[in-house]
Formats: structure tokens, C-alpha cells, sequence
């Protein structure tokens, strides 16, 4: 009986966008997730949970439309990890981000024409889409509040934008218009 009361906890702190999730040094528990529109993202695994556990990284999944999941890409500090449909036209679904050593990860983001934002701590995979879609990367914004960020985003069959980053923080603007593909790097 205790825990339907912890997870009736969680979920409520989690739909109010305070901070839910694993604590600092503790492992990623299974189905450790906040979703923004109710999709949920497979959990890392292998290589990229192993990337995930040691020392400072994000990692980025994107869900492509008519493809599914990409699958996990890690990167650790100062190396930049890509996900999406690059270099073709299919449109993103979903958009899922965890990140480990760099404090709180924000997130803002608009699904289906309505701008969502919340909060999740390290190694918490936070989520946004809705199962028929509408997730817009080119309104992606990311913050944490111990580390900066840098990153940017590619529309269909166009050139990469360029990098911008943020101090800790401060949000950093992903997106731009028709975006199927983001980088990032701690």
C-alpha cells in the first residue's frame, strides 16, 4: 500500500513540473521518466547508459515519423551528439533528452500547438510529444542549472545551423523552423 502512495506522489509533483527523479549518484531506475504529452521513450541502455553513468553527458532520442525510436545517442562532455531524420523530410514525433552530472534539466517545448515546460533531475529522462505527433523541434529550448550547453538544429535536407550555447542556467534555443534534428553537447 505504501508504495501506490509514492508513486501517486511522484506522478503528482511531476504533473505540477517540480523536480522528479533519481538522486545524484544513484542509479537510473527502471521507467524513470517525465512525459510531456504522454509518450514514453525507451530507456537507455548498454553503451549509452554506461555513457550516462559516468561523469558529465545528454543524451538525445528522437522518435521520426514512420520510423520510430532513432535509438540513444550519448555524448560526454564537450563532444556533440546528433539525433533525428537528418537529411530527410520525415517530421518528428517525440523528442526525448537525459543528461547526468549537470544538475536539473529543463526542457520547453510546444505539442500541438500548446508550450509545455518542466524540470526533471540527473539521469531522468524527460520526454515530449503526443502519440499522434505535433512535437515542434524548431520551438526546443534546453536548460540544466549546473553545466552550459551548447547546440542546434537541422531542417529536412538543410545545412546544420550554426552552434550557439548557454551558461548554466540560462535556456538555450535549439530549434528553427522545420527542425527533424537536434545537437547537443555539455
Amino acid at each position: 500500500m505504501k508504495r501506490n502512495y509514492v508513486a501517486w506522489a511522484a506522478l503528482a509533483l511531476s504533473l505540477s513540473g517540480l523536480v522528479v527523479g533519481a538522486a545524484p549518484g544513484v542509479a537510473m531506475a527502471k521507467g524513470s521518466q517525465v512525459s510531456l504529452g504522454g509518450v514514453r521513450a525507451p530507456e537507455p541502455s548498454g553503451a549509452s547508459l554506461r555513457d550516462l553513468t559516468s561523469g558529465k553527458s545528454i543524451c538525445v532520442n528522437i522518435q521520426v515519423d514512420k520510423t520510430g525510436w532513432q535509438g540513444w545517442r550519448c555524448g560526454k562532455k564537450g563532444a556533440r551528439v546528433t539525433a533525428g531524420a537528418a537529411g530527410t523530410t520525415r517530421k518528428a514525433k517525440a523528442v526525448a533528452i537525459t543528461a547526468n552530472g549537470v544538475g536539473t534539466l529543463c526542457m520547453k517545448i510546444t505539442i500541438q500547438s500548446a508550450p509545455v515546460q518542466t524540470c526533471v533531475s540527473d539521469r531522468t529522462v524527460l520526454v515530449a510529444g503526443s502519440a499522434n505527433g505535433g512535437v515542434r523541434l524548431d520551438t526546443l529550448q534546453v536548460k540544466t542549472s549546473g553545466s552550459g550547453l551548447c547546440g542546434n538544429s537541422r531542417a529536412s535536407t538543410a545545412a546544420w545551423a550554426s552552434v550557439t550555447c548557454a551558461k548554466a542556467g540560462q535556456w538555450l534555443a535549439i530549434g528553427r523552423g522545420g527542425a527533424n534534428a537536434v545537437g547537443l553537447s555539455v
